[in-house]
């Protein structure tokens, strides 16, 4: 739903876990051939202690250190906007 309401963009979402926590990583069409949800699911989750991995729009993962988010995050925001 969150992609549906942007026309251009990357959801990233981590939810709710015991211990392990789920990773989505959405890309709009228009730039799933730049952007790769898989890359960027992979680029978080192993920064994290997790992994994951999918399509060039939609990709899922788990990771298990949530205090390492900002630094990831961060990490491929400055990716995204090279």
């Amino acid at each position: 739903k969150l992609k549906d309401k942007i026309q251009s963009g990357v959801v990233a979402v981590i939810g709710g876990g015991d211990g392990n926590y789920p990773l989505i990583v959405s890309v709009t069409k228009n730039l799933s051939k730049t952007y790769k949800a898989g890359d960027l699911v992979k680029e978080i989750s192993s920064q994290m202690g997790g992994k994951g991995g999918g399509r060039p729009d939609f990709a899922q993962g788990s990771v298990k250190d949530l205090s390492k988010m900002n630094d990831a995050f961060s990490s491929v925001l400055e990716k995204l906007s090279q």
